[in-house]
């Protein structure tokens, strides 16, 4: 799954326009973050037969993070081994043997919603599945809670990173507490 690593967009604010402070220039950073994709997809066709990145919209850099997966799709264009999902939805479903998966960045929609979006939006291929599980990030803690058999999983934003609002919020010393 694809949720760009990326704090900001090109603007230095979020797509919504709020201002993020930035270790690097958003040239620099987004040449790194696809040397860093391009390294780990060719890792994952190391290791396996086919893989499949999957484009998750963010909240804070969902065109760019649009930008990041298209151009790995013409990096990889000539791999047959990988498939690019690049269509803009917000949330995005796969069936891997018996398990149902809903993948979702996690910033609008609460998990509870979350869990019942997913039966009426994967409807057709639900009967067909006998373990169900949703993905999320954006938040800064990890979560996991059951809904009627439905396992959700909050998978805590993977940066070191410290400011204002992390200090605000209690993330400055470790995690905060849910």
């Amino acid at each position: 799954v694809c949720s760009s690593d990326l704090n900001s967009e090109f603007t230095g604010t979020t797509t919504k326009g709020t201002p993020q402070q930035n270790i690097l220039s958003y040239h620099e950073s987004f040449m790194e973050i696809c040397e860093h994709e391009v390294e780990v997809i060719s890792l994952l066709l190391q290791k396996g037969r086919n893989i499949t990145v999957i484009y998750v919209p963010g909240n804070h850099d969902e065109y760019v993070g649009w930008h990041l997966i298209t151009w790995l799709q013409t990096y990889f264009r000539q791999e047959d081994r990988v498939d690019f999902d690049t269509e803009r939805s917000y949330r995005k479903y796969l069936s891997f043997g018996t398990s149902a998966i809903m993948f979702n960045h996690g910033d609008a929609i609460k998990p509870a919603k979350l869990a019942g979006i997913f039966p009426m939006e994967y409807k057709n291929e639900w009967s067909q599945h006998d373990n169900f599980y949703i993905f999320t990030g954006d938040k800064h803690h990890e979560l996991s809670q059951d809904f009627n058999g439905i396992k959700f999983y909050q998978i805590p934003a993977l940066s070191n990173a410290k400011s204002t609002w992390d200090e605000k919020n209690g993330y400055k010393i470790g995690r905060a507490h849910v």
